[in-house]
């Protein structure tokens, strides 16, 4: 899995939304990384502003049954999300889990003045992060690209965000598709590559558990089908010897 870190300056984002940046990209080194994913939150038609502070977008009903569509990687990223947010930071952080739509399913906060800005730009269970209705972001960039990344500050295409730096890894079961994202937000301020190759390694460590329960309930699952055998055989030998005497 590679990583990526975007990275942007306000000035940079201002010049974007009045296209003074348009057709540049090839020319400024600077913008190689960033201006396409602006671009494509722009075709996406994502908001520039951010979305207002609306409550959260799938209901409590609707985030039960995806959580169980998630099963056995809900169970197995649970105390995964509980080691990314226990260091305790004095400005904070939250980890979440995301699925594969970007719909957030679950919250851990490592407590700080951060928890309620979180729940402002609406870092909470239900709420939507793909790029789509945030624009550039970590959640959805991920699901995007399929890569672990961290966005910085203006990096965000929504101006809402640009307080935030987000690191995010994408998850994937054992035959390879996509199914949950793990992120880690906190402070802009407070980014730090180092969280980055956090997340992105426990990402890893949650792919290998799935492939450790898909093994074992395949190996189950051929012990089951060998005792089978070994029953019938052994019930038509016995029929046999039956009518053999």
């Amino acid at each position: 899995m590679g990583t990526l870190t975007l990275s942007a300056s306000p000035l940079l984002w201002e010049q974007f939304l009045v296209g003074a940046l348009d057709g540049e990209a090839g020319l400024r080194p600077e913008l190689r990384s960033i201006l396409p994913r602006w671009q494509r939150s722009r075709s996406l038609g994502a908001p520039s502003t951010g979305q207002p502070d609306e409550g959260p977008s799938v209901g409590s009903l609707a985030l039960v049954e995806r959580r169980a569509r998630l099963e056995p990687v809900w169970h197995e990223l649970g105390g995964m999300l509980e080691m990314l947010s226990a260091a305790p930071l004095p400005s904070g952080r939250v980890a979440l889990l995301a699925d594969r739509e970007g719909v957030i399913l679950a919250t851990r906060s490592s407590g700080g003045d951060f928890t309620h800005h979180a729940d402002y730009v609406r870092l909470v269970e239900g709420a939507c992060w793909d790029e789509t209705s945030r624009g550039t972001n970590a959640i959805g960039t991920a699901l995007a690209e399929s890569s672990a990344v961290a966005v910085v500050g203006p990096a965000h295409y929504a101006q809402r965000h640009h307080g935030l730096v987000c690191y995010a890894a994408p998850v994937h079961d054992p035959f390879g598709e996509l199914v949950a994202v793990l992120d880690v937000t906190g402070p802009a301020g407070a980014a730090d590559p180092l969280v980055l190759v956090a997340v992105a390694s426990v990402a890893h460590a949650a792919e290998a558990r799935l492939r450790e329960v898909a093994w074992a309930r395949v190996a189950a699952a051929a012990r089951g089908d060998w005792r089978r055998a070994c029953r019938v055989r052994m019930a038509r030998c016995s029929s046999s010897s039956r009518w053999g005497g």
